[in-house]
């Protein structure tokens, strides 16, 4: 098993995320930096989309829990300072 998006939908520039409980299972156990990654990829990749300014992580349909690191509740903005390249 692995993570799965069920769910994407954008309302009012912002899109919400549903994904399985498995990405938190995955995502705790990498590194600060890989995790760092891991969001980032998603929401760079989704506010290249003009109707997408913020991106909002749900588990399982409900808002998603901080970590040591994260608050992935947040609406988090693109971070262009992590694409190769700018």
């Amino acid at each position: 098993s692995g993570t799965a998006v069920s769910e994407a939908k954008t309302e009012y520039n912002t899109c919400y995320v549903t994904l399985s409980k498995d990405f938190l299972t995955l995502f705790n156990n990498e590194s600060l930096e890989e995790q760092k990654l891991c969001i980032y990829s998603i929401v760079n990749s989704l506010t290249e989309l003009d109707s997408v300014q913020t991106v909002k992580f749900l588990i399982e349909g409900q808002e998603a829990p901080s970590t040591e690191e994260f608050d992935l509740g947040a609406k988090f903005r693109r971070a262009p300072e992590l694409i190769a390249g700018s």
